[in-house]
């Protein structure tokens, strides 16, 4: 489905006039009476004075929740206080946050901390005010979660650790003393878990430092339901930044109530088939596709053996039902044919597309594989071989290969077992630079269908390279000032560009725009724009029936 073909998002009922210390998040869907109990519960307390304004998002709910939650924002109580966005689309948990994260980050000033709070959750002392107080007292922290309870009952599960081989497979399997003899890699903590780091905390609560959620690009679009979170705090962590549980904080949480789905739960239901898609999506990002595969594969053969291990101990199944099918067919099949095993999104709803939307500009810290979404790594080696005429001995098609090798080797899981791939991608950047002169970190993000074309001259450091971009000999992409090393260009899709061609700072070149040769683009370009001589300007614009 084209962009253009998605619905147009609504207008916010309301809109915030003033910029917030800390921004509130609410995603909606079903649960009407629930979100506004939540959304009453931020506005109930002062958070020792700091300026919290509140987001949200209705997720295209059934029943009469968009009418409930409009005639909510207009009321007196809510009105200056809370934005409401009336989505035509159920975008899922990591999306609809993205939604107002891309909003946020288009402010002249965007807050300096976002709370996340489910619908079905809310505040029972001053929650938001203690964990800003703690991420206050350490500028390396990047996430810090509440302690959680549920109604009518005590503390339960918020913090965690991060999932992985033997973790999944002795939960799978079910047998109570070789649960106890991996405890230490039991992914759920106790609910009395003390103060400090852990490797993820529940998404249901959670405040964030917006630097790091716009350093790691907000949420992963791809999933819709489950495990966004975990990839969140998964890649912050990587890129430095700390994850603390703050029980002292409390909030309290009705689990499940608009998806369903409860952890530990005694009836057995069957799992929706996003649960598997986002199980599988966040171990092909975490251990890469062979990683992911083998472990899949692992899962499912202590699912089998879980089966007769209950009956021996005269037990009923815990697995979800139709597990075994299910996984088989929505994970593990996917994996082993190396398929995507989500759907992969499309352009978020918007009113019209900005730079903010997708923050371009936003520093590749290096800790993970950015080759483009939707597309294998040797799908998209070949395909870098047909864009460069199908050469073997073209210096552009070998300087991308190892960018795409710089960027696949990320996904290997552990750093021990990526070590010598790091060496390897190394010594032939460097081959790259020696014999081809052409300089392509892999810490730029590079489009699909990418032509270097000739070679020699390159030093191609720009933040983001887009899709269909032909670029020529000589070309300068870079720094304009000293005092800003990360301020590099953007290069939108379908730009060609001209020999001997700078770019410099931090610029967006439009899509199909082209630039002259030996041109000295300094200023931003707009879309389909010809530009040329030193410093460049504009000749005409392309108009799109050309």
């Amino acid at each position: 489905m084209k962009a253009r073909d998605w619905p147009v998002r609504t207008k916010p009922v309301t809109q915030m006039q003033d910029s917030a210390e800390i921004s509130v998040i609410v995603v909606n869907y079903g649960t009407a009476d629930l979100a506004r109990a939540a959304v009453d519960s931020v506005l109930a307390h002062d958070h020792d004075g700091r300026k919290v304004d509140v987001h949200l998002v209705d997720n295209a709910s059934p029943g009469q929740d968009r009418e409930i939650l409009a005639e909510a924002a207009r009321s007196k109580a809510w009105r200056g206080r809370v934005t409401f966005y009336p989505e035509m689309v159920n975008h899922g948990f990591g999306r609809g946050n993205n939604l107002v994260l891309r909003v946020l980050a288009a402010r002249p000033t965007p807050p300096d901390k976002v709370f996340l709070l489910n619908p079905d959750a809310r505040l029972d002392n001053e929650a938001i005010a203690i964990l800003a107080d703690a991420m206050d007292a350490d500028p390396t922290m990047g996430f810090a979660g509440a302690g959680i309870s549920k109604p009518g009952s005590g503390p339960v599960v918020a913090a965690f650790r991060l999932p992985g081989l033997i973790s999944e497979v002795v939960s799978t399997l079910g047998v109570g003393p070789l649960a106890r003899l991996a405890q230490h890699w039991q992914v759920p903590l106790p609910p009395d878990h003390p103060e400090g780091p852990v490797g993820w905390v529940a998404g249901a609560a959670v405040l964030a430092r917006f630097h790091a959620l716009r350093e790691m690009g907000f949420f992963d679009d791809a999933f819709f339901l489950y495990y966004e979170e975990v990839d969140l705090m998964r890649r912050a962590d990587l890129a430095g930044w700390k994850i603390h549980y703050v029980p002292r904080a409390r909030v309290i949480h009705a689990e499940g109530a608009a998806t369903g789905v409860r952890s530990g739960e005694t009836v057995r239901r069957r799992r929706p088939a996003y649960w598997y898609q986002s199980w599988a999506y966040y171990f092909l990002k975490a251990r890469g596709r062979v990683g992911a595969a083998g472990l899949a594969v692992a899962v499912l053969l202590a699912s089998v053996l879980h089966f007769p291990l209950s009956g021996l101990r005269r037990r009923p199944p815990a697995l979800p039902l139709h597990f075994l099918g299910d996984f088989w067919s929505v994970a593990v099949w996917p994996l082993l044919r190396g398929q995507a095993p989500i759907s992969w999104p499309t352009p978020p709803v918007q009113d019209a597309p900005t730079e903010a939307d997708t923050d371009p500009f936003r520093v590749n810290p290096g800790t993970a594989n950015c080759n483009p979404l939707g597309i294998g790594f040797w799908a998209l080696v070949r395909e870098d071989f047909r864009t460069n005429d199908s050469d073997l001995l073209s210096q552009g098609f070998w300087a991308l290969f190892w960018h795409r090798f710089g960027n696949w080797r990320m996904e290997v899981r552990p750093k021990l077992l990526r070590a010598p791939l790091s060496v390897i991608y190394g010594l032939m950047y460097k081959m790259c630079q020696w014999f081809g002169g052409i300089m392509l970190p892999y810490t730029v993000r590079v489009g699909r269908r990418v032509r270097l074309d000739h070679f020699g001259g390159m030093i191609l450091v720009a933040q983001q390279i887009g899709n269909d971009v032909i670029i020529r000999q000589n070309t300068t992409f870079g720094i304009a000032r000293l005092d800003d090393s990360q301020g590099r260009p953007v290069i939108g899709d379908g730009v060609e560009i001209g020999a001997g061609a700078v770019i410099l700072g931090r610029i967006r070149v439009g899509d199909r725009a082209t630039i002259g040769a030996n041109a000295v683009v300094t200023k931003p370009v707009p879309d389909r724009a010809v530009m040329g001589g030193v410093p460049a300007r504009l000749i005409r614009i392309v108009e799109a029936a050309e």
